[in-house]
């Protein structure tokens, strides 16, 4: 199985000349713990970085200014670790494992942003293997099983 059918196509992105206070507005407005830092390369929005809450808390703490004059570029990961949508599910988690990272970008052959992959989208989709794996058509719970 392949992450085409997994990745979020609605990313949050922000500009790395961007403030740390617009780039905390867009995570809220998304309602996520991290955006895309983009920029245009050839008329193609690319991910150059990524910004997440960790990142604000333990780097832009040490900085000296406040947080409507902190950039993005000065607090954001760079060069981010990417996919592409060809990607086995499999392949997804190891490069995540491997990187120690939660989320992964994913671009085209363009090199060009298409969407994001979690470990949390990973994790709904063990979810639902797992129930799918241990379903029984008409089978009722067991209700009897105490707890102590």
């Amino acid at each position: 199985m392949t992450i085409s059918r997994l990745f979020i196509k609605e990313v949050a992105t922000v500009y790395k000349d961007d403030t740390i206070n617009e780039a905390v507005s867009v995570m809220k407005d998304f309602n996520v713990s991290a955006v895309i830092v983009v920029d245009f390369f050839y008329n193609r929005i690319r991910p150059v970085g990524i910004l997440t809450k960790n990142d604000i808390v333990m780097r832009a703490h040490s900085k000296s200014l406040s947080a409507d004059r902190l950039l993005v570029q000065q607090v954001m990961t760079h060069n981010p670790i990417c996919c592409r949508p060809n990607f086995g599910v499999y392949e997804a988690i190891q490069l995540m494992q491997r990187n120690s990272i939660k989320r992964l970008p994913v671009i085209d052959e363009n090199d060009e942003l298409i969407g994001i992959l979690t470990a949390t989208d990973m994790i709904m989709l063990l979810g639902d293997e797992i129930n799918r794996l241990t379903y029984r058509p008409g089978r009722v719970p067991n209700a009897s099983i105490e707890f102590i």
